[in-house]
């Protein structure tokens, strides 16, 4: 009877310990905005390897590219590299990207990878908001129908969610962006079964 309760209160622990170490992911699309950077994105990335089946990128992100463009505004481009503590878990805020006094804004990361670099996208990010990105193995650049980009991405936004990287609300975002991104990439899409 002692080992059953023991074994309970440990599973307990574990669980509490766990969710607090996945804490800032339970829904990480927007952390409270910030009244002192109205004008102003902050983005997290955060690379999947280890975490995911197709995860290629430290957790850190080091080596992707972020790209910001504010509605209206000109695109802004920022790398994250090695050796700072920009990115650290206890550091919620990122790279800083301008608003420019637009409202809101599209982000585009550019994932490093072997074969080639690996596009993900954020549409509509507003001014003030926060964001973590997480890697998705998909490259919204790279797949000549909608039908093989949504084989390679539904999937992979599970084992994200899975992983506890996102919630349902920046799966759903997540989704809604990257396959806006693949038809602007594919003027002429055609979507096949």
């Amino acid at each position: 009877m002692m080992n059953f309760a023991l074994c309970a209160s440990l599973w307990f622990l574990c669980l509490l310990s766990s969710s607090a170490l996945f804490e800032d992911f339970e829904d990480p699309i927007s952390f409270e905005g910030h009244p002192d950077r109205a004008d102003q994105v902050c983005v997290k990335v955060i690379g999947m390897k280890s975490r995911t089946p197709g995860g290629k990128v430290n957790r850190s992100g080091i080596g992707a590219w972020l790209h910001f463009t504010p509605e209206g505004g000109e695109r802004a481009s920022k790398s994250v590299e090695g050796g700072s503590s920009w990115n650290t878990e206890r550091r919620p805020c990122g790279l800083l990207f301008d608003m420019g006094g637009a409202e809101k804004g599209d982000l585009e990361v550019a994932w490093p990878g072997s074969g080639g670099q690996v596009w993900n996208a954020l549409l509509d990010v507003r001014a003030g908001e926060d964001v973590i990105v997480p890697e998705i193995p998909c490259n919204y650049k790279g797949f000549a129908t909608m039908a093989e980009f949504d084989a390679c991405l539904d999937p992979a936004l599970r084992d994200l969610r899975d992983a506890w990287a996102i919630g349902d609300d920046l799966r759903n975002r997540l989704r809604e962006s990257m396959r806006i991104a693949w038809m602007g990439a594919h003027p002429a899409y055609r979507i096949s079964s």
